[in-house]
């Protein structure tokens, strides 16, 4: 069966929870890295990966081409205040990384380079709440050399869009929804 895997954050370090709906629910903590493998995908199976933050200021720092190892992981999930709250050291057999900033305003730093395997994310920063609208930052970094880049802003809802950096050797496809501001900068 195709399984929705969800790893989400306590907010406090180290804790947090594992899910798959109809298969199981395991609360954690003191747990300072999480890989996750899923199945192979199949003509009628896809299982799915997500990370979640939590409702306060989170700081995702992602490194799509990172090896997956303690050294260099590919997801680390800190507090305002650069505190780890949790660390997502590898993934398998999932064609997306789904990152959910829930409420609050987040920062999304994803970084890629030509020497990495090509990934996949999908970053959602969550709905602005309240009068005074907070904003999700998203900020993609490519190491030399220059990637060809495409970003594209969807028409008519200008907070998702898409940024594509091919470097022949790799590619990653960043593809976002509920950021209200996007940068594209050099390492």
């Amino acid at each position: 069966i195709s399984e929705n895997i969800r790893v989400s954050s306590s907010g406090i370090a180290g804790g947090g929870q594992l899910s798959a709906p109809d298969v199981t629910l395991v609360n954690f903590s003191g747990v300072e890295r999480v890989d996750v493998n899923g199945n192979l995908p199949t003509p009628t199976e896809t299982d799915t990966l997500t990370f979640a933050g939590t409702n306060a200021k989170d700081v995702f720092q992602i490194n799509l081409a990172a090896d997956g190892t303690d050294a260099d992981p590919i997801l680390r999930l800190e507090t305002a205040a650069a505190v780890t709250l949790l660390t997502l050291r590898n993934y398998t057999n999932f064609e997306t990384l789904n990152v959910q900033g829930l409420d609050g305003e987040d920062d999304f730093n994803v970084i890629s380079d030509a020497t990495g395997p090509s990934r996949n994310l999908f970053v959602d920063g969550g709905n602005p709440a309240g009068k005074k609208k907070q904003t999700d930052n998203l900020t993609v970094i490519y190491v030399p050399p220059r990637p060809r880049i495409i970003h594209s802003a969807a028409t008519q809802d200008p907070v998702a869009g898409l940024v594509d950096l091919d470097y022949d050797t790799a590619q990653f496809l960043v593809q976002y929804d509920g950021i209200e501001q996007v940068v594209i900068r050099r390492e």
